[in-house]
């Protein structure tokens, strides 16, 4: 709005409503190619271990109020996996999972935890939409299952190399499926050989090795469904939250700029004025 740039990224929504209200500008968005989680370390000792915790916490969010109240809409709460529908192998049979506190702490109380526990919940700032207001919105929602959860946050640099060393017990992150938008990519770190070594179960990673190495497109779509599936309904790696919405300040002079999901710029089309 100085005139100092033609587009701006990452706008917070707050200034974004600004941008759009004010003569010469507008805003451009389009959902991200990621899948943003509350991701649970299995490498770390702590009650995140147990299946039936993270089940019982994948309940306890009401992802619908962050969505409409936090994030305004800009964006959409995942299917129960990681992959967004611009993904081969995503799974359009899964649905999201319903808020329901009162099953969330039924599973709690069969986990052992009927009086909740407490630990840390990590997260990068400035890195995905609201993501450290997120962290605290659900935090907050944890809260009221017994579940007390720290928020930590962090610069993004201090957060990759946490994930590296393995520090963090509960953290979000968003997995990206692109550029390649194959299931593949966002995946892989869900098996135990990934460099953040943070999840994964025998099942999974033998499903994923025959994924990567099938030919047969309909063959890895099937694999893909199977592995998406248990994910939902068994294993409970993490708690699937939602795919952003990329936001960026466009002046009037642009023409022709899009928010593409893997976040590239394509300067073949852009044109100035």
């Amino acid at each position: 709005m100085a005139g100092e740039v033609h587009i701006a990224n990452n706008l917070p929504i707050d200034l974004a409503e600004v941008v759009n209200r004010t003569r010469g500008y507008r805003v451009v968005s389009g959902f991200l190619g990621n899948g943003l989680i509350i991701a649970f370390n299995l490498f770390k000792d702590g009650p995140q271990q147990s299946t039936k915790v993270r089940e019982a916490l994948s309940y306890a969010v009401d992802r619908e109020t962050i969505l409409r109240e936090l994030l305004k809409g800009h964006g959409r709460v995942l299917n129960g996996q990681v992959l967004t529908p611009e993904a081969f192998g995503y799974n359009p049979a899964l649905t999201p999972i319903p808020f329901d506190r009162a099953r969330a702490k039924r599973l709690l109380a069969e986990s052992g935890f009927a009086s909740g526990f407490s630990t840390t919940l990590a997260t990068p700032i400035g890195r995905y939409l609201m993501d450290r207001e997120i962290a605290i919105a659900v935090a907050a929602q944890f809260q009221e299952i017994g579940v007390r959860m720290t928020v930590q946050g962090m610069d993004l640099g201090s957060f990759g190399k946490g994930l590296l060393e393995g520090q963090f017990p509960v953290f979000l992150v968003g997995w990206q499926n692109s550029p390649q938008f194959d299931a593949d990519t966002a995946l892989q770190w869900f098996q135990s050989s990934s460099a953040y070594k943070w999840t994964g179960d025998p099942t999974t990673d033998e499903l994923l090795l025959q994924a990567r190495t099938t030919v047969d497109p309909a063959q890895r779509q099937v694999l893909y469904a199977q592995i998406t599936g248990q994910m939902r309904t068994r294993t409970f790696p993490a708690v699937f939250l939602f795919q952003t919405k990329l936001l960026y300040g466009v002046s009037a002079q642009v023409d022709n700029f899009v928010a593409r999901p893997d976040e590239y710029y394509n300067f073949r089309t852009i044109r100035v004025r």
